[in-house]
């Protein structure tokens, strides 16, 4: 199956995908599931390939999983997913390209208040998330756009200059309260989600 992407094609096959991109087809060990994510994985690869690293096939399936999921993983679960393919991969080049892609505004780093961050490189502007305190998941809360008058207010009250936010809510989701895994209030409040 073919789809065309602002002149890109995004080749499936049983192996991962084939994009072009940059005159040259560069084959990634990943299905990639729509357009949208194919043009995700071309803008993290376009803002890596400026900063000058090397599109590595590791690299690259790291990157091709970050514009593909939805599930807000850890470094640690991305490594997994990719060691089973890549078995000299090292953690340093997950933490390192994590690290890069964050700064150039290509993903969120969420803080869970376990310690261990979690990515969204599928939707990479600041968006509200919720997270289940029970389960961990997170999903994404669709905003279509971030009230800019509550930021020039908090500019205003705080003398702050907001260069950037995260904004998660902590609960209970659905499938734990239904299953019973409700906390009483009490419990929650002993849910540390400071980020000092």
């Amino acid at each position: 199956m073919k789809e065309k992407a602002k002149g890109k094609f995004l080749t499936k096959t049983t192996y991962g995908s084939i994009i072009f991109i940059d005159n040259h087809y560069l084959q990634i060990p990943v299905i990639m599931n729509n357009v949208q994510n194919t043009l995700r994985f071309q803008q993290m690869i376009e803002s890596l390939k400026s900063r000058g690293f090397r599109l590595t096939p590791q690299r690259l399936a790291l990157v091709a999983l970050l514009a593909d999921t939805t599930t807000h993983p850890t470094a640690n679960q991305l490594y997994e997913q990719l060691r089973t393919r890549f078995p000299t991969m090292s953690r340093a080049t997950v933490y390192k390209t994590l690290s890069t892609l964050k700064e150039l505004g290509e993903i969120q780093e969420l803080s869970t208040g376990d310690g261990e961050a979690r990515y969204d490189g599928y939707q990479a502007e600041p968006h509200p998330h919720l997270m289940c305190i029970q389960c961990k998941r997170i999903i994404d809360y669709p905003m279509e756009e971030w009230p800019a008058a509550l930021i020039a207010e908090i500019e205003t009250a705080s003398g702050f200059q907001i260069l950037g936010y995260e904004m998660v809510f902590y609960g209970v989701c659905p499938v734990c309260r239904a299953a019973g895994r409700q906390t009483q209030s009490s419990d929650s409040s002993s849910f540390d989600t400071s980020t000092n």
